[in-house]
């Protein structure tokens, strides 16, 4: 994969707000539980999971 590529695809990522948000929350705290991040966002623990795993 070349530089463009990889550029492409963090730009891809991280253009969702919910993983934008997920980043900042990360950040603040350093590090949460995912029942706790799960709490701030109105969909499952499935659903903030996959999020997780693309970031």
């Amino acid at each position: 994969m070349n530089e463009n590529n990889q550029l492409r695809d963090v730009f891809n990522v991280i253009a969702d707000p919910t993983r934008r948000r997920l980043i900042r929350l990360l950040a603040e705290a350093e590090e949460l539980p995912l029942h706790e991040l799960t709490a701030q966002f109105q969909m499952g623990r499935t659903a903030v999971s996959k999020h997780l795993t693309i970031l």
